[in-house]
């Protein structure tokens, strides 16, 4: 029987289960402002704006775009809350206390925190400086709507100020609009990522960027994302550095080669890729392999230009991972994620909470699946396919029972463990079916080493 891993309707079952988690998240939001909410921590434009076109049907259907809006949203609600909730208890020393705290824990871990910091080091609490930074939040909402949701013409004398999204297609050369991802070309870097938009015109195709009174120009939109095309399975190439730039067609090709290779040798691979998929992000940064973000489903973040074929053919195969079991994520709680940080990853070579042992177990899960597969074809041409998968065999069994025991803790939910037991049977059936040979040095060294590890650590388990 063929693991629900593997299967086209799961993934579709996946995915329309958050649609409709995305769409109950909107209707909560439309009937509180038909009703009248108010908050003193949000501008009365912010509200006057959000009421008009919270009704859109670019906001009401579900899209990966329209999921990373409500995110920020969402990011919105919570630390109006937290403003309230210290408002309301402004007489209570104690709990303040916490509240600010937790203000303070919000924007550290937020794009913006830099900002924050900047602003506390000036000599504000963490409550003054995330007055401040509101309404930066409001204008990211207003603004990535007008950009990328809705074709409406849209103008105004107060700019609204957008900060640029690398994970969804915005670099350093310029902006990625909407779904058809549009480029337009723009000096991101020189504006620090913050773009004053005081007009956007999807028809004639451009937007007013207002430096200062003084310095207002248009830029156009210059040409659609290059598309790469596999059966049914299209991948927008959205690149955000000048070698993604200049490299294009180099990459494209590359990136199609490698898919193939996928679909030949790899077809369960292949139809996960097929299944969640949307966009390449190729990045320049030295060290950084590849990443995605929750909120952004299907667009993948792959430094394509440091990693060999194979690297690849693993980078596509793992985000894709990650977009899988984000798409439980978004819908469902799979672990109970505290900060306690006592799960060693094989993978990092450190102790990791629960988080970071849970997605790296299911994630890599992927590269046994794939390497293994072209193992299997390899039939011993490349060593260095068999021993990336007789690794990730290694690491993997190594998780079974840290895993097994944040079960048991409480640190995974019951359908948490239940998509682990899914992977674990797989991870059997994989290891079994592996060709054996003499382990070379690295298996022998990574062996030891979670022998070590355990005895140190796990010596319990």
């Amino acid at each position: 029987m063929k693991s629900i891993l593997y299967s086209k309707k799961h993934y579709q079952k996946l995915k329309d289960e958050v649609a409709e988690s995305y769409s109950d998240f909107m209707q909560d939001i439309r009937e509180d402002l038909d009703e009248g909410h108010q908050t003193d921590f949000l501008s009365p434009n912010f509200l006057r704006e959000l009421k008009t076109f919270i009704h859109s049907d670019e906001i009401k259907n579900y899209s990966p775009l329209a999921m990373h809006w409500a995110h920020g949203l969402d990011l919105l609600i919570q630390i109006v809350q937290l403003h309230e909730e210290l408002q309301e208890n402004e007489n209570n020393e104690e709990l303040s206390v916490e509240l600010e705290e937790e203000i303070f824990h919000f924007w550290d871990e937020h794009e913006h925190s830099s900002i924050f910091i900047e602003i506390t080091q000036k000599g504000k609490d963490a409550h003054a400086a995330s007055l401040e930074l509101i309404p930066l939040l409001e204008n990211q909402l207003l603004s990535f709507y007008q950009l990328h949701l809705t074709k409406d013409p849209f103008i105004s004398d107060l700019p609204l100020v957008y900060q640029a999204v690398p994970e969804k297609g915005d670099g350093d050369i310029g902006l990625s609009i909407g779904k058809e991802a549009n480029f337009c070309p723009l000096n991101v870097e020189h504006l620090e990522g913050l773009i004053p938009i005081s007009r956007v015109d999807h028809q004639q195709g451009f937007i007013e960027v207002q430096e200062s009174e003084d310095k207002i120009y248009n830029a156009e939109f210059s040409c659609q994302a290059s598309v790469i095309e596999i059966e049914d399975l299209k991948l927008s190439y959205l690149p955000i550095c000048k070698k993604g730039c200049d490299q294009k067609e180099e990459q494209i090709q590359r990136i199609q080669k490698a898919l193939n290779q996928i679909k030949s040798e790899s077809p369960e691979c292949f139809e996960l890729i097929q299944g969640f998929a949307k966009a390449i992000v190729p990045i320049d940064e030295a060290g950084v392999v590849s990443y995605s973000m929750q909120s952004l489903p299907g667009y993948s973040c792959l430094n394509l230009f440091e990693r060999d074929d194979l690297d690849l053919m693993d980078d596509l195969v793992h985000e894709n991972g990650h977009h899988y079991l984000n798409a439980y994520l978004n819908h469902t709680e799979l672990i109970d994620e505290g900060p306690d940080q006592v799960y060693y990853s094989p993978w990092r070579r450190a102790l990791r909470p629960i988080r970071g042992i849970y997605h790296a177990y299911c994630t890599f899960f992927w590269a046994l699946k794939l390497f293994s597969d072209l193992a299997i074809k390899d039939e011993g041409k490349n060593p260095k396919i068999l021993s990336r998968a007789l690794e990730e065999a290694e690491m993997l069994s190594f998780c079974h029972p840290l895993l097994e025991w944040a079960y048991e803790r409480g640190d995974i939910e019951d359908e948490g463990y239940e998509v682990f037991k899914a992977f674990q049977k797989e991870v059997f059936q994989i290891i079994s079916e592996l060709p054996r040979g003499k382990d070379n040095a690295e298996i022998l060294e990574l062996r030891e080493h979670l022998k070590e590890v355990k005895e140190k650590y796990h010596s319990e388990l």
